[in-house]
C-alpha cells in the first residue's frame, strides 16, 4: 500500500532546508544510503544534479512511497503537484525525517508528469 509523507515549511531564517529519506540510521554518514530533496530543488543520492521545483515557507512538501510496485518507487510533491524526477529501485526498508504527516492510502496518487523521469536508487544520477 503507498504512503505519504507530508509536511509544511514554515518560519525557518536560512533557506537551507532538506528531506530525505535514508536506508539506515546513519543517514548522515553515507550518501549513498539516502535520497535528498533540497530546498533549491536538487536532488542528491550518490551525486548531484537533478533537480525539481524549488520550495519554501509556506510550501507543503509530499514524498510518496509505493513499496508494492516493481522497482520500489519515491515520488516528490510540491503543494500537492507531482514533480518529474522521481526515484526507483529503492530498499525494502526505510526510514523518512521531518514528518508531520503519515497517511495510508487506498492506491497511489502518482500518475506522472510531463516530463517525468525515473532515478535509479544506487545509481549516479
Amino acid at each position: 500500500v503507498p504512503r505519504r509523507v507530508t509536511f509544511f515549511v514554515d518560519n525557518v531564517e536560512q533557506p537551507k532546508y532538506v528531506i530525505g529519506i535514508p536506508s539506515e540510521i546513519r543517514f548522515w554518514v553515507h550518501r549513498e544510503k539516502t535520497v535528498r530533496y533540497f530546498w533549491n530543488g536538487q536532488l542528491s543520492h550518490i551525486s548531484f544534479g537533478q533537480n525539481n521545483k524549488k520550495y519554501s515557507d509556506g510550501q507543503r512538501i509530499g514524498i510518496e512511497v509505493d513499496m508494492t510496485t516493481v522497482p520500489r518507487r519515491v515520488t516528490f510533491f510540491v503543494d500537492n503537484v507531482e514533480q518529474p524526477k522521481y526515484v526507483i529501485g529503492i530498499p525494502s526498508e526505510i526510514r523518512f525525517w521531518v514528518l508531520t504527516k503519515f497517511e495510508r492510502l487506498i492506491k497511489s496518487s502518482a500518475k506522472g508528469v510531463e516530463g517525468s523521469k525515473a532515478l535509479e536508487w544506487g545509481k549516479e544520477w
